[in-house]
């Protein structure tokens, strides 16, 4: 892991290496982008829970037809920060405010069915 071959370095150095003079500066520059880091895990599963929510309330309906689970048992929490956009985008498509009522959620052919590998991950 790149954190432990860090590591390995930073034990190699002599006690006056002038690294040391700069680690008080590194240590708080990691510090805050695992901040950063840590907030936009958060802010995703946040928008892909949202968006869950949104299916859930715009498409249940299609989502029973299709048999698909209910998406309310789906944990954004589970997913990794890319399945996470990809999942977004595919919800976005098929729930966008213009879709009206009967219109298929799904690929650009209508496929409901499609999705359900896609939200295999959601799964709890």
């Amino acid at each position: 892991m790149l954190l432990d071959d860090w590591n390995e370095k930073l034990k190699s150095l002599p006690p006056d290496a002038p690294e040391w003079d700069a680690i008080g500066k590194f240590l708080q520059q990691v510090r805050q982008l695992a901040d950063e880091k840590l907030a936009q895990l958060a802010n995703s599963e946040k928008a892909l829970q949202e968006a869950l929510t949104r299916l859930a309330s715009e498409c249940s309906e299609e989502l029973g037809y299709f048999e698909i689970e209910p998406v309310t048992q789906w944990s954004a929490g589970i997913c990794s920060s890319a399945q996470r956009q990809q999942v977004i985008c595919v919800i976005q498509s098929g729930t966008h405010s213009g879709n009206q009522k009967g219109q298929s959620l799904g690929d650009s052919n209508g496929n409901v069915r499609c999705l359900r590998p896609r939200f295999a991950s959601l799964r709890r």
